[in-house]
């Protein structure tokens, strides 16, 4: 699945720019334990595209010294995916942590660590460090996802 969001004004507007969630399908041909000497064919995954908007509905920043974007800000957020129509996709709770500065070229990078609690009943969690200037720019960063309920657990 794919969620990809509107561009961020803000750096706690979001946590995920786009996600991608592969699931296993019931009844797939992977085995836990392979026949001696026959490999085991690879698990079936599907993969669903979905576009929606999403929306700030609480966020508790944290900004340190110096005022701005800076290594130490972060905070929380509670965020939706909505599709053109309206109707909910996911809602979204999350931290962030900005980590450090790459000399480079000046990106920030921040831990993120959210939970995905999709309309469908599947939930899934992040935990990673992405490129939030990146994010904030409009491009992208990815982070991982393990599925822990419904439709995407495991």
């Amino acid at each position: 699945m794919r969620l990809k969001s509107v561009r961020r004004p803000a750096l706690l507007t979001a946590a995920a720019v786009s996600l991608a969630v592969g699931v296993l399908v019931p009844g797939s041909s992977a085995t836990a334990a392979p026949t001696k000497g026959k490999p085991s064919a690879a698990p079936t995954t599907q993969c669903t595209s979905i576009v929606a908007n999403e929306h700030t509905l609480e966020r508790t920043p944290v900004d340190v010294d110096p005022v701005g974007l800076s290594v130490g800000d972060g905070g929380t957020f509670v965020n939706d995916f909505r599709k053109d129509d309206g109707t909910l996709v996911a809602v979204t709770h999350g931290s962030i942590k900005i980590l450090y500065q790459r000399p480079e070229d000046g990106h920030f990078f921040g831990r993120y660590q959210e939970r995905i609690d999709f309309a469908n009943g599947g939930t899934v969690i992040t935990s990673g460090v992405a490129d939030d200037t990146a994010m904030l720019t409009g491009g992208k960063s990815y982070i991982s996802l393990t599925g822990v309920g419904g439709r995407y657990r495991g």
